[in-house]
């Protein structure tokens, strides 16, 4: 019926404004040249997108030096939408002692200055922050614990935390709620036999020590990254010439587990790991550049590949976080890296369809993912797993266990859900799903069909609701067996590749509830 998107845009509807949430957004940083920076070298900024990959904001930082620049940052989301920034220097003596406090709109409210430049900052579930500092120059790293507005609380310069000559490798706050702290033995070289030091939250004071070898001291191994899941385990990953081992800690009594399986799938460490909702470990690799990229999911139990998602080459990938669904990852992809036409694209990969969309972020060539929760992923499934941030009567994990937003009151259990995804093989045929646990057709709970809205964006000719006018082109519908899932094909609805269009579906339920998904056509 409609040959292209061109030919869409003249019947377009303008549809209503749809509830994206505060933690539909989130924070990536980096350098860009700019403005009246142009010719005067690198700035470190942050950015602020929404979960569309728009880019809503910048907050140019040039006034922090950001320890030569492009080093990730690490972010913590507060409940109310607030973020922390720690500028994670590469090389400290050129950091600011401070962390900053930014508000949605990355504007600072906020600046906190602590003993030493800060080395590692973690936030626990009343938003209050805890930044160590680096121990720099034999001396001890303290402890600050900041209030969620930004007031110190107190900083304790002796509280078991500081190992001397040594940075802090991690700091973490545990599924109960109290500060850890992981670092090399003093007197050792290498992380492997490492110490866990649980401090008090109330004065920064040395509750209990472990130690324990968290990898291979022949291969030199070191601790890289602590992941907190819920209950009381961490799992840690020893990154050196092996293929990233990982071990689950156990907090209570300082045992690792069984547990403990190196990776094998591409022969390197990974660049970074997240637990996803169900507990299995997922891994994104990328170091160097004659590698098949990828996302990995591993069984949570002994390691074995479940899953995998190919980025291809020569696209290298950084560090990644969970949206708050647990149903998509953000990252970052590197294009052409090392050439000086490298750009970055800002990537959303749905694990639920395993489509990938990306945005081009070539004026900003040297971004990074940051550490920590960019997302509120990390404070509803750890911190505050049994709240409900959103007030809709669901507990934040068990939504995000079922894949719904835990800080999105239409979305909970019980509601619908959509997915939209092009078919390459059929020129970039659309295919859209709504599901509803009721039964689509419910008189009660089901989809009321008259909201379901197919939004095309346009960079160039603008937006707006297709769905009426494009279902008499839909070339297939099914409807599931048991009457809850419904799936339309727009055989004919042929979108062209490289012009940056998105589209988003979106459907309520006769309770109230909302579904939504997004994708751009691919290039």
């Amino acid at each position: 019926m409609f040959a292209n998107a061109i030919m869409l845009i003249s019947i377009i509807q303008v549809g209503p404004a749809q509830p994206f949430g505060i933690h539909d957004q989130f924070v990536i940083t980096g350098q860009h040249k700019l403005g009246s920076h142009q010719g005067n070298g690198p700035h470190g900024a942050t950015f602020r997108f929404d979960r569309k990959l728009n880019l809503l904001g910048v907050n140019d930082m040039n006034w922090l030096n950001m320890g030569g620049g492009g080093t990730s940052q690490i972010f913590w989301t507060l409940p109310n939408g607030h973020y922390w920034m720690n500028p994670d220097c590469a090389f400290p003596s050129q950091c600011y002692n401070s962390v900053m406090k930014l508000t949605a709109d990355l504007q600072i409210e906020a600046i906190i200055n602590i003993n030493e430049p800060p080395s590692r900052i973690a936030m626990n579930k009343q938003g209050e922050l805890y930044c160590i500092g680096y121990s720099a120059g034999g001396g001890f790293a303290p402890l600050t614990k900041l209030t969620a507005r930004g007031a110190v609380i107190w900083t304790n310069s002796n509280s078991g935390s500081g190992y001397i000559d040594l940075d802090p490798v991690q700091l973490i706050v545990g599924a109960d709620d109290q500060p850890w702290f992981f670092a090399p033995k003093v007197n050792t070289s290498y992380a492997f036999i490492a110490e866990a030091r649980k401090l008090n939250s109330h004065d920064g004071g040395l509750i209990l020590t472990y130690t324990t070898q968290f990898g291979s001291p022949t291969l030199g191994d070191n601790i890289a990254r602590i992941q907190p899941t819920t209950g009381s385990q961490v799992w840690i990953e020893s990154a050196g010439y092996s293929n990233g081992p990982l071990v689950q800690f156990e907090l209570t009594d300082g045992t690792t587990s069984s547990k403990k399986w190196q990776t094998s799938y591409i022969g390197l460490a990974p660049a970074d790991f997240r637990i996803g909702p169900s507990g299995d470990v997922f891994y994104i690799f990328g170091t160097g550049s004659s590698i098949q990229h990828k996302i990995v999911r591993a069984d949570q139990n002994n390691g074995a590949l479940m899953k995998e998602w190919d980025f291809g080459l020569p696209k290298q990938l950084g560090r990644f976080a969970f949206g708050p669904t647990g149903e998509e990852i953000y990252t970052l992809r590197y294009v052409n890296q090392g050439l000086p036409n490298k750009y970055t694209e800002l990537v959303k990969l749905s694990l639920v369809t395993g489509q990938m969309s990306s945005t081009s972020l070539a004026a900003y060539k040297d971004m990074a993912f940051p550490d920590g929760d960019p997302t509120g992923y990390l404070f509803a499934t750890v911190l505050d797993p049994n709240g409900d941030n959103d007030g809709d009567g669901y507990k934040n994990r068990d939504e995000v266990l079922a894949g719904y937003n835990p800080f999105d009151a239409f979305s909970h259990p019980g509601g619908p859900k959509a997915y939209l995804w092009f078919d390459a093989a059929s020129n970039n045929a659309l295919n859209v799903k709504v599901i509803d646990p009721d039964g689509i057709m419910n008189p009660s709970g089901g989809i009321d069909l008259n909201t379901i809205q197919l939004i095309v964006e346009d960079p160039l000719l603008g937006s707006g609701d297709i769905f009426q006018h494009a279902i008499g082109g839909a070339t297939n519908v099914v409807l599931s067996p048991d009457g809850k899932e419904l799936t339309i094909t727009f055989g004919n609805l042929i979108f062209p590749a490289n012009h940056d269009i998105g589209l988003t579906v979106s459907a309520f339920d006769l309770t109230g509830a909302w579904a939504w998904d997004w994708h751009k056509v691919p290039y």
